[in-house]
């Protein structure tokens, strides 16, 4: 299992820590398993920065209409939700649905629907080009 922690600005994009445009830490993982590659991304940071309070009923939305592959992680005594990097589009959907059920503002997560999944995979392709590779991404 790889871990890579990813720090983003405001539109998703990556940035140092100290950049005044910060907005998110988002960790990611690359299971190898059976000779089959999977990234999944965190869940958890996202939704607190878009605006949810409570994770877990939209977790459990998720699970409910079973649109995505979750796996779920501790890392430093917090357990956190991940996505298969595929499925991070549909949820984020499902997210924005959400927020706009319960009148909550919709901007933060406007561009992540476009560009997270995308910087996600830019800034693994920095760090093992070949791995990144081998799932089979839009780097072709």
């Amino acid at each position: 299992m790889l871990y890579k922690q990813i720090d983003l600005s405001t539109s998703y994009a990556s940035c140092l820590i100290d950049d005044p445009n910060y907005a998110l830490s988002i960790d990611t993982y690359i299971i190898q398993e059976d000779k089959q590659t999977s990234l999944f991304i965190e869940l958890d940071s996202i939704f607190k920065y878009v605006g949810i309070k409570d994770v877990d009923i939209v977790i459990d939305e998720i699970k409910k209409v079973k649109t995505a592959l979750l796996y779920t992680e501790t890392i430093s005594n917090q357990t956190k939700n991940f996505v298969y990097y595929q499925h991070l589009n549909p949820v984020l959907a499902l997210v924005h649905f959400y927020l706009r059920k319960n009148g909550n503002d919709t901007n933060k997560l406007k561009d992540a629907i476009g560009n997270l999944y995308h910087n996600i995979i830019l800034e693994w392709h920095k760090y093992d080009p070949d791995l990144v590779d081998s799932l089979g991404l839009f780097f072709r």
